[in-house]
């Protein structure tokens, strides 16, 4: 018998640069001022959506 390969395709996400998130702070649930501070505090000027979210989403939860 012949063996069935199966070819799992990656979705590849869309990288989005820090302004693009945002000019649209709904997408993450949050406010432009809040989208700003988590990129600069990580140090990154483009992520994924995915990665975005994860990384607002830690920056809110940090105490200050």
């Amino acid at each position: 018998m012949a063996e069935k390969k199966e070819e799992t395709k990656a979705v590849q996400e869309v990288t989005y640069t820090v302004d693009e998130f945002a000019e649209n702070p709904q997408v993450l649930d949050t406010t432009e001022d809040i989208i700003r501070a988590a990129f600069a505090k990580a140090g990154i000027r483009e992520a994924t959506q995915s990665t975005a979210k994860k990384l607002v989403d830690t920056f809110k939860k940090k105490e200050v």
